[in-house]
């Protein structure tokens, strides 16, 4: 004890030493305090992730594509395309641009792709791949691959040869002032001016030459296969299923508790919002303003019904979480797979998906726009609500929460009613994106919601949990996925890395806890 407090009354002791700890956390540099903050850290390593799998994964042909709309006409005059909707609206696109029409299973697309105009008089020549051999005072020499020759030699080529029909070697050696140089296949466009560019064809490049006599260099857009649009959109929509239900899971950590049956919860409330909405559009046309609160409501209701009747059952009987909702994991899908009949479950309201998979600048926000909310929501909750306070109690001490008057059993209910809320709103947002619904759904989740709460700082031993944290968990967790299917990797490891990384976290989360402690 500080001299100073040793003649304090012990009830001034603990606000003296909280002062104290207080005025030595403030004194800290600004850098490491920053660092102590869960969502810093998470940030930094989404940011490694994306940085990683950007270097290590190449660079494909994608063209920009765009379908017509059902009924527009399609007419190109002068190298310009005019798209008119029925509407009466219009939409110009020039040839000089790269666009195109193009046709795929009986749908008409506007395609572009980067396009050079070859000027006139110019010469295009195509080179093949093969070997030039460069010899001072003479012409150069090439000798393309598909005649047979082929590299020989260590660091470089130091000799080209290949086998003639009557079974001799021809060769040609790298010696003195020769050289042999590697050859790509290209095109070669050489103006009048003396100007020569070279368009390897291994890069996607092509010469096209139309009937009117106009002459281009052509080739797909070339975009990263993991940092494009399409592919960052796909990973956020994915992760958003997941992040929706880790920000409920979160809380019952908090609480110190577990919640196994998220992913039968997420199945059952998707069978019975798929049910009710194909039901609705067996009645007629649908609004959106109608089909959205229906389904949500079916899918919301059903799995905060899962849920307080985890919460109950774990209150009412005083058995560990574990087991009740290890029991309700069975008994959840087993339920869904009765009702479903083990069939999907599609025929929904046009009106629905329309709303969930509505797209803006070509990507579709709506489920992104639910995980940020809900994530902001609950984080709010957590930090600046009386109910989040509690949670936290709980988890830190239930004897003492109870000692303080805090109604355990009451909000342990309310908690595990959230959770399956939140895995209903995943599932509603599911059935519009994907379309269908089965006893299927979900299965797996368990693992990754849980990875992504603890992956987000949430701690098994209760007392700890961000919700924030945990959307950027399921944004890594995703990120995980996705880089199998980038990098070409054997999906049988997935779950195996899934799983190393919970234990990765746990273990840095306690090596973090106990540095803190000692600079406390």
């Amino acid at each position: 004890m500080p001299p100073e407090a040793q003649d304090q009354p012990a009830h001034a002791v603990a606000p003296a030493r909280a002062e104290t700890g207080a005025r030595a956390r403030s004194s800290r540099p600004w850098w490491l305090r920053l660092i102590e903050v869960q969502e810093v850290g998470l940030l930094l390593v989404v940011g490694l992730f994306v940085a990683g799998l950007t270097l290590a994964t190449p660079w494909i042909p994608r063209p920009e594509r765009s379908e017509v709309p059902a009924g527009a006409a399609v007419t190109e005059r002068q190298g310009v395309i005019t798209v008119t909707s029925p509407g009466g609206g219009v939409d110009t696109y020039r040839h000089a641009d790269g666009w195109r029409v193009t046709e795929r299973l009986g749908r008409a697309f506007l395609e572009r792709r980067e396009r050079i105009e070859v000027p006139a008089g110019a010469v295009v020549t195509e080179i093949p791949a093969g070997f030039r051999v460069v010899a001072p005072g003479k012409a150069d020499m090439l000798l393309p691959a598909a005649d047979g020759w082929e590299a020989a030699g260590e660091g470089g080529v130091a000799e080209v040869r290949r086998t003639t029909i009557t079974g001799d070697t021809e060769r040609h050696r790298a010696e003195g002032p020769v050289r042999i140089e590697a050859v790509r296949p290209a095109y070669v466009v050489e103006t009048p001016g003396a100007d020569r560019r070279v368009y390897p064809t291994d890069d996607g490049w092509q010469f096209v030459e139309t009937a009117d006599g106009r002459r281009t260099i052509e080739r797909d857009p070339r975009v990263n296969k993991f940092l494009n649009k399409d592919n960052l959109s796909l990973v956020a929509t994915a992760a958003s299923f997941i992040a929706i239900m880790a920000v409920g899971m979160t809380f019952i950590i908090i609480l110190g508790g577990i919640d196994l049956s998220v992913g039968a919860t997420y199945a059952l409330a998707a069978v019975v919002g798929a049910s009710v909405l194909r039901s609705a559009a067996g009645g007629g046309d649908v609004s959106g303003w109608l089909a959205v609160p229906m389904g949500l409501a079916a899918c919301c209701g059903v799995g905060a019904l899962c849920g307080f009747i985890n919460g109950s059952a774990t209150v009412g009987l005083k058995v560990h979480p574990f087991i009740i909702t290890l029991g309700g994991m069975a008994v959840y899908r087993g339920v869904a797979f009765v009702i479903s009949h083990g069939l999907s479950i599609t025929g929904f309201p046009p009106a629905y998906q329309g709303t969930i998979r509505a797209t803006v600048g070509g990507i579709n926000p709506l489920p992104m726009l639910v995980m940020l909310l809900v994530g902001l929501a609950g984080a709010f909750v957590a930090a600046r609500t009386v109910f989040g306070r509690r949670t936290f109690a709980i988890g830190g001490n239930e004897t003492a929460a109870r000692y303080a008057g805090i109604p355990v059993g009451r909000t342990k209910i309310l908690l595990f009613t959230l959770c399956g809320a939140m895995a209903g709103l995943s599932a509603a947002m599911a059935l519009g994106y994907y379309g269908a619904g089965s006893s299927a759904d979900g299965t797996g989740y368990e693992l990754d919601v849980i990875a992504a709460a603890v992956v987000g700082g949430a701690s098994l031993s209760g007392g700890r949990g961000s919700a924030l944290g945990a959307v950027l968990g399921a944004l890594i967790i995703q990120l995980i996925n996705n880089g199998f299917d980038v990098l070409g990797i054997d999906s049988n490891y997935r779950q195996i890395v899934i799983g190393l990384a919970i234990v990765l976290a746990v273990v840095v989360d306690q090596a973090k806890q106990r540095v803190l402690a000692r600079r406390r």
